[in-house]
């Protein structure tokens, strides 16, 4: 719907779902703008749908110049599609201003989790704490995802270990 009726031979669009780490291990790839660029010179329409943009700003010297590159390619790729769509309303706030004068704005569609909203009641968060034997005082930690390794739970349960060993009562929960 957002890129119109399909061509005459069927081919409506390509539709790309954008997730710098999956195209490479820097999330940068020359090889998305000439995807995009070809599919403008042979007609074919183009949705860059943002799932995730870029990775933050860092201390660290690697990580920033990761967030650079992948921050040229967002905006180039942005302003190379035919339509634009975020999961969320902060990236479509980001990729809004890479798109020309003359081309739509992004277009919001939620990504769905699965996870039904909970509203939150008075009194519900010390409920929960005493539930999971969490003293109301105590720091927490909530770790939500898989146990793949480049979601760097090592990392999470390195650090707890640290905090324990210096005697505070952290509580890791993972999800």
């Amino acid at each position: 719907q957002l890129l119109g009726e399909p061509d005459r031979d069927g081919s409506a669009a390509l539709v790309v779902e954008y997730v710098p780490f999956l195209y490479s291990r820097s999330g940068v790839s020359g090889g998305l703008a000439r995807l995009f660029a070809g599919a403008a010179r042979s007609g074919s329409r183009t949705l860059l749908i943002v799932h995730e943009p870029f990775v933050l700003l860092s201390p660290l010297p690697w990580r920033t110049l990761r967030s650079l590159a992948q921050r040229r390619q967002i905006r180039r790729l942005s302003g190379l599609a035919d339509a634009v769509a975020a999961v969320c309303e902060a990236w479509a706030d980001i990729v809004r201003p890479f798109r020309g004068a003359g081309q739509s704005p992004p277009v919001l569609i939620p990504a769905y989790s699965g996870i039904p909203r909970i509203p939150l009641i008075p009194g519900e968060r010390p409920r929960l704490r005493a539930r999971i034997g969490i003293p109301e005082a105590a720091p927490a930690c909530l770790f939500f995802g898989s146990g793949h390794p480049t979601h760097r739970m090592d990392w999470v349960a390195r650090s707890a270990e640290r905090l324990w060993r210096d005697g505070v009562d952290l509580h890791l929960v993972a999800v």
